[in-house]
């Protein structure tokens, strides 16, 4: 019986100390950097190891358990010996570790294992983790109209933030210096902040210099912006500016010619373009009609257009007996601003007949000399013929 009373105030006394362990030491968070620590980043993270008890602690050591999505570079620190922390006394640890970059944003729990006296129990720290780097969402506004060299445009850029919380001290600036563009004014502008999902624009107004080539420019866009706590983040991305505009190609035939029905041969498609804009990779094809049936090739590649450029494509055709006009549907196919286009048309030409030829003098209708000059020939050997007899 005595033995038994014995074991049961050991194992009160071991209880009594456990509890105590747990509840005399707390770790708790001092301050982060960054606040709030972000993912894909490295924090530097500064915690309070504290004797809130009556005794001294012996052999007091503190380990970081690495837990998700927490992680800690090799070599770097997760231990700390203390030893004895006398009540009321604070030791200060530092950590150094990587956040995921799938962390879930709001808050998460560093995990400390205490140990003391081979007694140990598990210490939670809360922080908060968000994802402020890209919180912001930066569009231009409206489609990107072409501009001509020499010319200018407006440029308008819409900032969302697609943050839970406000973001303050925007600083949006275009990057123009290896650009053949310049901004009227500064190339800088300044937002005072943005709440949850609150959205807000910036304008410029850009000139483009009258000797650049046409094509398409990226126009690198820098946003810089703090969070609440005043942690400072950026941002980069682009927007396109088109100079030269589009192209504007015209097909049309190219026949000197008269052209009547029944007849084969080569008809001439002139194409120019009329457009500000290169077009690229043209290629010219005709279509099935009533009015005649291709020869040879249907499809002719031009190659790139530049702006007031015409090229010619030729066609072997035999025109139909019955058709009162030449009808040739064309599809044009190319590229302008990096995207691929199509357009299709019809091009027309009457016909003329052999009867209105002769009528308009465009065609000989059979001149006496030639029969003349036979009867004569014929005349001549007969009377040859007739003297030898």
């Amino acid at each position: 019986m005595r033995r038994y009373i014995l074991l049961c105030i050991l194992i009160l006394m071991t209880s009594s100390g456990l509890s105590q362990l747990s509840t005399d030491v707390n770790v708790d968070l001092k301050e982060t950097e960054p606040t709030p620590l972000q993912t894909s980043e490295y924090a530097d993270v500064w915690l309070e190891v504290n004797n809130n008890g009556t005794t001294p602690t012996e052999d007091l050591e503190v380990s970081f358990s690495e837990n998700y999505p927490f992680d800690v570079d090799p070599g770097d620190r997760t231990s700390w010996s203390i030893g004895e922390l006398v009540p009321g006394e604070t030791y200060q640890i530092h950590l150094d570790t990587r956040i995921d970059s799938n962390a879930v944003q709001g808050q998460n729990r560093l995990e400390f294992t205490v140990s003391q006296r081979g007694s140990s129990f598990t210490e939670k720290v809360p922080v908060e983790i968000r994802s402020d780097r890209n919180s912001v969402s930066v569009r231009e506004i409206g489609e990107p109209e072409p501009v001509s060299p020499g010319a200018s445009r407006s440029l308008g850029l819409e900032l969302e933030n697609l943050a839970d919380s406000s973001l303050k001290n925007f600083r949006v600036s275009l990057d123009l210096e290896d650009l053949p563009i310049a901004s009227s004014g500064t190339s800088s502008r300044s937002l005072d902040g943005l709440g949850a999902d609150e959205t807000r624009s910036v304008s410029y107004t850009i000139q483009v210099d009258g000797s650049v080539e046409p094509g398409v420019f990226r126009v690198p866009v820098e946003v810089s912006f703090e969070n609440e706590a005043g942690t400072e983040f950026e941002q980069s991305t682009t927007t396109g500016l088109v100079v030269g505009g589009e192209p504007e190609l015209d097909p049309g035939l190219s026949i000197e010619d008269p052209l009547t029905p029944g007849v084969t041969r080569e008809v001439t498609v002139r194409l120019v373009n009329k457009g500000s804009g290169p077009a690229e990779y043209v290629t010219l094809g005709l279509e099935d009609s009533e009015s005649y049936e291709a020869l040879g090739s249907e499809t002719v590649y031009i190659g790139n257009m530049d702006p007031d450029d015409f090229q010619t494509a030729s066609f072997r055709v035999h025109v139909s007996e019955n058709a009162s006009s030449l009808e040739m549907p064309v599809e044009l196919s190319y590229s302008a601003s990096g995207e691929e286009k199509e357009s299709s048309m019809v091009l027309s030409r009457d016909l003329v007949t052999r009867t209105q030829l002769e009528r308009y003098g465009l065609r000989s209708t059979g001149s006496p000399l030639p029969v003349a000059v036979l009867v004569l020939v014929l005349a001549g050997t007969g009377v040859l013929v007739w003297r030898r007899r």
